[in-house]
């Protein structure tokens, strides 16, 4: 062996592997300009891949969850398209709000909301379709799996599926106006902007520390902790801004669901016990977790992105309980108002 050789093997540089010598020449001022390049793309990418689904390529993601028959896309009922235009006129929508809201069948026993009113893409209201059904007669049990799997609808739970499945019309006015007061967001806004800042706050964060603190002296491992840490701190953060403005939003939908009258209330209360029926039986039946006991959805990793559905069905309960006491009131005093004076 060579004395050069000797040298290199002795201070370990014959031992690194590539991927090693990858990460040093991140050190090198041409491997800071190349990871500040990827970084840049990186977060130009991920606010692109977030948002595109719901904008540019919103047509490809609506025939990816749209409702086939046969080989051919089912279509929105003329009386379901009624009931969406009362519950636009009910919600008080503008005209060009009213001209963005569009519908269509979906895949699945769940409404969707895909895209905003106020964006150009427009927004979409699928319906599932359960909507189509007036009677226990009308499902089509041969074909209707729980994912993969017969339902055994001779069952205790097979029997609380199929009366879950059936919605009066008040109950299917709830669902669609909620889905429209859900569509009148900035998602679309939200879904580019706060992606984009965090990753390049991320980027600018630890550029910052590596510079104070001459991180790239140290060995790799402590800089891929420090990185990691970093990493996890942004991910909180995007989970908290993101779930906060969901929760918002969905407060503020229940708080004018609640002001819409009687009868609105009335049908929520109807419709979110069948969905916690439905959770329930399929919970059951499939003898997975996937709700709780109570049937309450569960949230992602780390999040808290809605309110259970017990807890929207409580607060539609006391929101009635106070309207019928103001209706009440409001008689009564219509009553007195009405008595002839001496």
């Amino acid at each position: 062996m060579s004395n050069e050789n000797l040298l290199k093997f002795r201070n370990g540089e014959n031992k690194k592997t590539r991927t090693g010598r990858w990460f040093d020449y991140f050190a090198t001022v041409g491997g800071r300009k190349m990871s500040r390049t990827l970084m840049g793309a990186v977060s130009l990418g991920i606010p692109f891949m977030l948002n595109s689904y719901q904008t540019l390529f919103i047509d490809y993601y609506l025939d990816f969850i749209r409702l086939y028959r046969h080989g051919l896309k089912v279509e929105v009922p003329e009386e379901i398209e009624l009931l969406i235009d009362q519950a636009a006129d009910r919600v008080k929508l503008t005209t060009v709000h009213a001209t963005h809201l569009k519908s269509f069948m979906v895949s699945g026993l769940d409404i969707k909301t895909c895209g905003s009113l106020n964006s150009i893409h427009h927004g979409f209201i699928g319906i599932p379709v359960n909507y189509l059904y007036d009677s226990e007669l009308d499902i089509d049990k041969m074909n209707l799996k729980l994912r993969t799997e017969s339902i055994d609808w001779d069952s205790k739970c097979g029997e609380l599926l199929e009366k879950s499945l059936i919605l009066t019309e008040k109950e299917k006015m709830f669902g669609i106006i909620r889905s429209i007061l859900e569509l009148r967001n900035y998602n679309h806004v939200h879904n580019a902007f706060i992606p984009f800042f965090l990753c390049f706050g991320l980027y600018t964060t630890a550029q910052a520390i590596n510079q104070k603190y001459k991180l790239f002296l140290i060995p790799r491992a402590g800089r891929g902790l420090i990185y990691g840490a970093l990493a996890v701190f942004t991910y909180g953060l995007y989970s908290v801004i993101t779930d906060t403005i969901r929760m918002s939003q969905m407060l503020r939908v229940d708080d004018k669901l609640t002001s819409m009258g009687s009868d609105v209330i009335e049908g929520g209360i109807g419709f979110y016990e069948k969905m916690l029926n439905r959770n329930i039986a399929m919970r059951e039946l499939s003898g997975k977790d996937l709700f709780s006991v109570k049937g309450n959805e569960y949230p992602g990793l780390l999040r808290y992105n809605a309110l259970p559905l017990t807890k929207r069905k409580k607060n539609l309960e006391i929101a009635l309980e106070e309207a019928r006491k103001k209706e009440k009131e409001a008689e009564n005093s219509k009553g007195t108002d009405s008595t002839p004076t001496e």
